[in-house]
């Protein structure tokens, strides 16, 4: 009997500090396994902090934050996915409200209830993103206000004001005929407030792939496919940056293909012809060693002002037959080279 108890007396001896943590204690624990990008213990530990202390500001912003990380890199695209994203998007929200009626002078809790109340709207029908659309503008606006240096809310200002101006034309005008009054967005605000992001924060990749997707939408693709790059170039500071990676990487294919049409279609103009479209052409300029042999296959026309410009006789629109000389600074190749690489 002695025995037991004596065990009984070091399990309890062994068990005390635990058992006396603190909401301060999880949180510190939270912390650190945030830093190591396990958000999964981290969340379990502020929620035993909410446990401990259902008010308790830090906990709630924070647990927030793990929610919506979380969801965020849930793996498929399938209903059940997107439910269980919606689910925990939507609690996040909660604890974000609740944090900022528990303090509304810090800047976490308004940039909180904006990443999730936006994170939440993007599965929700349009009328719910457009009328709920402002009350983010307004959180991410508060958050600025309170603290001039965080990033986050810099970032989430520029992905906002890019969703706005994705809202164009027709569509926002028979949106705001059906939902009512869609708020106006900007692509030159949104770079302006993603490269002022970068500016506090150089380390945090998610600001890069951002600012690229609004150099695509700005048509100015050499910068973008350089922003992508340091994406994948960059070291992880995140759980969620493998996920960001590979994101980048898809963005520089889908480039790849935005720039190819574009050069396409500036070529097309610059021989005359609005709708030429080059693409069927461009694979074959990949594969072929020299344009000597390979323009009569085709029969590629050659112009008059092209001949003209280039102190040749004057020929008619006309392809070139096997015999035909070709001019020796028409440099055909560098053309189809300038296509492959870009």
């Amino acid at each position: 009997m002695k025995k037991i108890l004596f065990v009984i007396a070091i399990a309890a001896v062994i068990a005390g500090p635990a058992l006396a943590q603190t909401a301060a204690d999880h949180i510190q624990e939270g912390d650190a396994a945030y830093a190591a990008f396990d958000d999964t213990k981290a969340l379990e530990n502020y929620q035993a902090a909410l446990a401990l202390e259902p008010g308790n500001y830090e906990a709630l912003w924070k647990t927030s934050r793990a929610m919506v990380d979380i969801a965020d890199v849930i793996p498929g695209t399938g209903k059940d996915v997107k439910e269980r994203q919606k689910e925990m998007y939507t609690e996040a929200t909660s604890l974000a409200r609740k944090a900022v009626a528990a303090n509304p002078d810090d800047t976490w809790g308004h940039f909180q209830l904006a990443a999730a109340n936006g994170k939440r709207l993007l599965l929700l029908g349009k009328k719910e993103q457009i009328a709920a659309s402002k009350a983010v503008r307004d959180s991410i606006e508060k958050a600025i206000e309170l603290d001039p240096t965080n990033h986050l809310a810099y970032h989430a200002y520029g992905r906002w004001h890019r969703r706005m101006d994705e809202i164009g034309g027709a569509k926002r005008l028979f949106g705001s005929i059906l939902y009512g009054s869609i708020p106006k967005g900007s692509f030159a605000e949104s770079e302006t407030y993603l490269r002022k992001a970068i500016e506090l924060h150089p380390e945090y990749i998610n600001h890069y792939l951002e600012l690229g997707r609004t150099l695509v939408a700005l048509k100015r693709y050499d910068e973008a496919a350089e922003s992508f790059q340091n994406v994948i170039d960059m070291p992880k500071t995140t759980a969620k940056d493998d996920v960001l990676k590979a994101e980048a990487k898809a963005e520089l294919e889908a480039l790849k293909t935005k720039k190819k049409e574009a050069a396409g279609r500036l070529f097309g103009e610059d021989l005359g012809g609005e709708d030429l479209d080059l693409r069927p052409l461009l694979p074959f300029f990949g594969r072929q060693p020299g344009l000597e042999t390979a323009v009569p296959e085709v029969g590629f026309p050659v112009p008059t002002v092209l001949d003209r410009d280039l102190g040749q006789e004057q020929a008619s629109v006309a392809a070139l037959g096997d015999d035909d000389p070709m001019a020796a600074d028409l440099d055909l190749l560098g053309i189809a080279d300038g296509f492959r690489q870009a």
